[in-house]
């Protein structure tokens, strides 16, 4: 059975079955006074770093509830991690981008203020939108039953792909210049060298400049298509992550057997 699956701030480092664990905040909300469960019924609790504890309600008011935990499990990060650079872009399609990208398992997360990008984050709005994208990660993370959440970057230029890239990180720049396919360029990477992270660099509706693609390049990034057709600022990234999962076997039943 599938046990619904709510955030906590506590700490869930020491816990432990048998245990009779306070739910509060975030979790108590969403439990009991939006989902209005009642004691008995099961459900899971995650730090959003790992941990996953699923146990019973022994309470639930509007004022407390606490969990008898049955089972805890740790679930560590895979290597290497798959990062999303996502320039700004109207519309809320970068949000789109993101939130699938989540769904599909990306680790990191970075706004990228792209040359051409139509949306700007600046003074109190660019708090804000970056609020926005930590929440819409969280609960993204949480419908698709996640224990390690992504890592939300703050808001970037391109030189955020440049030192990473320059630190030995694997950056595939998807533009339409790219001659070769994205699994194939991924695959060739992959074998002459190491790389602990794998970012993608997708660009606003108005494309990568060539200065930034330069920058890039010039790095030690690499330029991929994803195919004959252009496809929007929402879907690329997160089509390219999926491709990336793919490959790594990380959807391979037998490899997660």
């Amino acid at each position: 059975m599938t046990l619904p699956v709510f955030y906590t701030d506590a700490p869930l480092a020491n816990a432990s079955p048998g245990q009779s664990l306070p739910i509060t905040g975030q979790a108590h909300h969403h439990a009991v006074i939006v989902r209005r469960m009642k004691a008995g019924e099961a459900l899971e609790l995650t730090d959003g770093a790992g941990l996953r504890v699923r146990g019973v309600l022994e309470s639930a008011s509007k004022e407390a509830a606490t969990l008898i935990i049955h089972e805890v499990e740790r679930e560590h990060p895979q290597t290497p991690r798959l990062g999303l650079i996502q320039a700004l872009a109207k519309g809320d399609r970068d949000l789109a981008a993101v939130e699938t990208a989540v769904e599909v398992g990306v680790d990191v997360v970075v706004p990228w203020q792209a040359q051409r990008s139509i949306v700007q984050w600046k003074g109190s709005k660019a708090a804000k939108a970056h609020d926005k994208w930590a929440n819409l990660i969280q609960a993204a993370a949480l419908q698709s039953r996640r224990v390690n959440f992504p890592q939300l970057e703050q808001l970037s230029s391109t030189s955020f792909a440049v030192q990473k890239a320059r630190e030995g990180a694997l950056v595939i720049v998807l533009h339409e210049s790219g001659t070769r396919p994205f699994v194939q360029t991924l695959r060739s990477e992959l074998s002459q060298r190491e790389a602990h992270e794998i970012y993608v660099v997708v660009g606003p509706e108005g494309g990568i400049t060539d200065a930034e693609q330069q920058q890039m390049q010039e790095a030690g990034a690499v330029t991929a298509v994803l195919g004959p057709t252009v496809l929007r600022a929402s879907s690329a990234g997160p089509i390219a992550l999926a491709l990336a999962q793919q490959e790594l076997g990380r959807w391979d039943p037998s490899e997660n057997s």
